[in-house]
């Protein structure tokens, strides 16, 4: 009986020993990434073989929008709208490292910066006193509520542009667009794509991207002009909210 446990134990033992070792030499199993959260609210469009992600703030009466300077409180997005000022929330346009604004720049009929020729930046996004919205390649003799130089100009006179530029101007950035419609509406844009929301198509696809977005929605932009994008673009919109990495110096405050 005595001889019957010592080997029962013995061979307890060995099931052990092998147990422990089948554990010690197993093969960990990969844990798999999980998949960066979509940005829920977008719709799709393909360009040149890239998919990328687009939605819009429409806005059918100019009166609705300002646009406000961000240069000396450097205030996040996320601040302005949790003031409760701002329904919906887009970025302006672009500024130097001194973040002063490149270009003209009025703010409710305050001239903060004038005009400057600039071969980019060449393009001017307008409302009159009337709260007509206008994007122009020169200013016109008269008064603005709202004053804007950015650039390039991506549609005029109903046309796609082709865009000349650079090799550094060719990074692909998360773009922010104002766009008229044949019927005087304002559209902001932001395109980017969904597995990296601060990158997107390059400048130069812009005018043939948005050909692709306004089929989508069914509209026809007579013009376009492209604002601030990259890491000091922000977008906040009824569906999608982009947050920025970097400072925006102006913001258009819609209701």
């Amino acid at each position: 009986m005595k001889a019957i446990k010592i080997l029962f134990l013995f061979l307890l033992l060995i099931a052990v020993g092998v147990v422990m070792f089948k554990i010690g030499n197993a093969v960990p199993k990969k844990e798999t990434p999980l998949p960066a959260p979509k940005v829920m609210g977008v719709s799709e469009v393909v360009v040149a073989g890239e998919e990328y992600s687009f939605t819009t703030i429409k806005v059918t009466d100019a009166s609705r929008v300002k646009l406000l300077p961000n240069f000396l409180e450097q205030k996040t997005s996320e601040e302005i709208i949790n003031e409760g000022r701002c329904k919906n929330l887009v970025n302006g346009g672009f500024y130097s490292e001194k973040f002063t604004p490149i270009g003209l720049f009025i703010s409710e009929r305050e001239e903060i910066q004038k005009r400057q020729i600039n071969a980019t930046f060449n393009g001017f996004f307008l409302v009159s006193e009337g709260n007509i919205p206008e994007i122009l390649r020169e200013t016109r003799d008269e008064e603005y509520r709202i004053g804007l130089q950015a650039g390039p100009i991506l549609i005029l006179n109903s046309t796609p542009l082709i865009l000349k530029l650079k090799e550094e101007e060719q990074e692909k950035d998360r773009r922010v667009i104002v766009a008229l419609n044949d019927k005087g509406e304002t559209f902001f844009i932001v395109v980017f794509t969904q597995n990296s929301v601060f990158s997107g198509p390059t400048l130069a696809s812009l005018p043939e991207l948005l050909q692709e977005v306004q089929n989508s929605l069914g509209e026809n932009f007579v013009s376009a002009l492209n604002l601030d994008g990259g890491a000091a673009s922000t977008f906040w919109g009824e569906g999608a909210r982009l947050k920025e990495l970097s400072p925006i110096g102006s913001y258009f405050c819609i209701n």
